[in-house]
């Protein structure tokens, strides 16, 4: 018994292993090794740009738009992740069929939902990027902000940012605090925000929507391993 109850530990903690991937934040961040920092709303909504002191020997002769796009796409990426485990209020995802037990089942055996949560982590890794380019694909149309003077013209289309044309005379004479404020004002009226069409499409992929809803109660899935009291429902 001893045995077994260590083994269904050892799901649980995988399971909250890989869920802990994407864990609803606050905001999520990318690119603070770079020349620019991106950090953005899990709402996929900009909130700001971080151009690091040093930017230009970290740019390293590379072009400048090219790194903010590239920081802005990796902090959306992150973003996805974390909201794949947000508790959905106002939708329910799709009941497993008869023959699988799941995270409402009263008399669930932990050996066999153990068993099926390992499938279901599985399923949801494979079909992660599918689900990601979906989510980015109904973030919206193609749309294009200028920055005062035209120092920045940036364009974005499906929700993910495609280009960021930055005036070089501009950039070689404004400061790094001046650059990074500039982007903020220019990308927060770009992409502001707005992903629950994008959550969405997530869940319309494979089996997203039943592991959202399954991390969403971590006391009725520990129950249903057998290591807790089942929530009240």
């Amino acid at each position: 018994m001893d045995e077994q109850l260590a083994r269904l530990r050892e799901q649980y903690g995988e399971a909250a292993e890989t869920a802990a991937q994407w864990n609803p934040a606050e905001t999520a961040t990318a690119g603070v090794d770079g020349p620019v920092a991106a950090v953005v709303s899990v709402d996929g909504a900009i909130r700001e740009l971080h151009v690091h002191p040093d930017w230009q020997r970290r740019l390293a002769g590379g072009d400048f738009g090219a790194a903010v796009v590239s920081a802005v796409s990796a902090a959306h990426r992150t973003a996805i992740r974390q909201v794949v485990t947000r508790r959905a209020t106002d939708e329910k995802a799709p009941t497993a069929g008869p023959s699988e037990p799941t995270s409402t089942s009263a008399d669930a055996d932990p050996a066999a939902f153990a068993s099926y949560l390992r499938s279901l982590l599985a399923d949801v890794q494979n079909v992660l990027p599918e689900a990601e380019a979906r989510a980015l694909r109904a973030a919206g149309e193609e749309r294009i902000e200028t920055g005062s003077g035209g120092a920045i013209v940036a364009k974005a289309r499906a929700g993910h940012l495609i280009t960021v044309d930055v005036d070089v005379a501009w950039l070689r004479q404004a400061d790094n605090k001046e650059i990074g404020r500039e982007l903020t004002r220019v990308l927060r009226r770009l992409q502001p925000g707005g992903i629950s069409s994008a959550v969405a499409e997530m869940d319309a992929v494979g089996r997203v929507a039943e592991f959202r809803t399954l991390m969403a109660d971590p006391l009725q899935l520990l129950a249903n391993l057998g290591l807790g009291e089942r929530s009240a429902r």
